[in-house]
């Protein structure tokens, strides 16, 4: 897993998810029990996603 995005994301992604939950998400998704389809159902529930006026 890479770094976190930096604070001229304009997402501000770093300061929404913290660490714990970033490895979390990234244990969860890589797990070698999930199959493919499994890992396509489990990212759409679990994105983050704004509001759009």
């Amino acid at each position: 897993m890479g770094p976190s995005c930096k604070d001229k994301c304009r997402f501000q992604c770093s300061k929404k998810v913290l660490q714990i939950e970033r490895e979390g998400i990234f244990e969860q998704f890589w797990s070698p029990s999930k199959t493919i389809d499994l890992k396509r159902q489990f990212v759409p529930p679990n994105k983050i996603s704004a509001e759009v006026p």
